[in-house]
């Protein structure tokens, strides 16, 4: 299944889905594939029906919990997007690519205190991500912060991938 989704065979992916899913209907991973597939059809309500199957039937299994933030976050539902980031980050608390998608998410709604806190958490644990350093530095800057904002963006401006940005901000 995962082999012909990468090739682009999501029909035929479907279908061996819904067979593995018709001898084992309790299948988590076929459920979760099955899930992934609807997504990459288009088809949001089905994929989001059975993403939220999947994490009642595993509560403390994370990757189904960022699949469904990822997927309301793709159909601009922010507020639920940043509640399945939160509780994807209790599970997965030094995923720093999770804290990058929990800020943007807040920034986006204007969480801007939430925003900062994971773009800070994410270069804690990341140094290296520019877009977290950035993102400080916007989120700082929203929320009236400007000294701290500036120091952020002399920082960014160090750095060849983000000094656009930086200098502009």
């Amino acid at each position: 299944i995962n082999a012909l989704r990468q090739l682009g065979e999501l029909k035929i992916a479907r279908i061996e889905c819904g067979r593995l899913l018709a001898r084992e209907p309790e299948n988590l991973q076929a459920m979760r594939q099955m899930a992934m597939i609807a997504a990459e059809q288009d088809r949001s309500s089905e994929a989001e029906r059975l993403l939220r199957r999947v994490v009642e039937l595993s509560a403390e299994a994370v990757e189904p919990i960022k699949d469904l933030a990822r997927l309301c976050s793709n159909q601009h539902r922010y507020t639920e997007a940043v509640s399945g980031f939160r509780r994807a980050i209790e599970l997965t608390p030094a995923d720093a690519g999770l804290q990058l998608e929990l800020a943007h998410a807040a920034s986006v709604i204007g969480l801007m205190e939430t925003a900062l806190e994971a773009y800070s958490s994410c270069y804690a644990l990341s140094p290296t991500t520019r877009a977290a350093l950035l993102g400080q530095g916007h989120a700082l800057r929203a929320l009236g912060r400007s000294d701290e904002a500036r120091d952020i963006y002399r920082q960014c401006a160090q750095h060849e991938e983000s000094y656009a940005d930086a200098s502009w901000s």
